[in-house]
């Protein structure tokens, strides 16, 4: 009895664990049918280097349907901007992530860009609380009042 006492108490003390490490990484939705996105300026290369003086960087955002395509195979570039903010606007129905991408095209060579990978919006390691944006229509009047 004392084992299966012992048991019980192990496996509570898993499950617990385990339902507060899930709470840790737990995703956001963000609900609306516009939304600004924003991150940080991204300032040097990937050897910690900053850029060379003159060179034009920019960023190209997507989305990528969070249900139909959760590892991102088909992304779809949305827009790109030298800001650090962009408004997302959701036309369709869904939930989405959204990543975006650092281009850097080379002031001593105009005709070079070079491009980071995607940070998406669900990765820890790219946002402080991984998030997703979800947009639903509102349903129509009703009509034939009487």
């Amino acid at each position: 009895m004392r084992k299966f006492a012992n048991v019980c108490i192990v496996l509570g003390v898993i499950v617990l664990v385990a339902s507060m490490a899930s709470y840790a990484i737990a995703q956001e939705w963000k609900t609306a049918n516009q939304y600004v996105l924003t991150w940080d300026a991204v300032t040097t290369k990937t050897d910690g280097n900053p850029f060379s003086s003159g060179d034009v960087i920019e960023y190209t955002v997507f989305l990528v349907n969070a249900v139909t395509d959760p590892n991102k195979t088909n992304p779809v570039e949305v827009g790109t901007t030298a800001e650090t903010t962009y408004t997302l606007t959701l036309n369709t129905e869904g939930k989405y992530f959204v990543g975006v991408r650092t281009n850097r095209t080379l002031v001593d060579d105009p005709d070079t860009t070079l491009t980071s990978e995607v940070a998406w919006s669900d990765d820890a390691g790219a946002a402080p609380t991984p998030f997703g944006v979800m947009s639903f229509l509102a349903p129509a009047a009703p009509t034939g009042l009487r």
